[in-house]
């Protein structure tokens, strides 16, 4: 998903020049894509310090901070998927943390 992510993300800013003019407020479609499959994974990070370097995140266009929120987000799933076909709970005797 970080590989797709990240790809969407560069069609993104291929996709961004044709739409010049629309007015205010207009999201590209990969875009759109990208926030529907990541869940919260793509909101989470959106704000925060970025680890990557400049020139790569304004290749991305600038949403190259979401990629560890997208990252983190699909390792629980994944961690949740695992740990349930293992036969062990979701955290029955922590239930806050295990819904955060």
């Amino acid at each position: 998903m970080f590989v797709l992510s990240a790809s969407l993300m560069l069609v993104s800013t291929e996709q961004l020049p044709s739409s010049r003019g629309m007015g205010t407020g207009w999201v590209v479609p990969a875009t759109t894509i990208n926030s529907l499959i990541n869940g919260p994974g793509y909101y989470v990070t959106a704000f925060g310090p970025t680890l990557i370097p400049h020139s790569l995140n304004e290749r991305l266009s600038y949403e190259g901070g979401r990629l560890f929120g997208i990252a983190v987000f699909w390792f629980f799933v994944g961690l949740s998927i695992d740990r349930r076909r293992n036969g062990q709970s979701l955290g029955q005797r922590h239930p806050i943390p295990t819904g955060v």
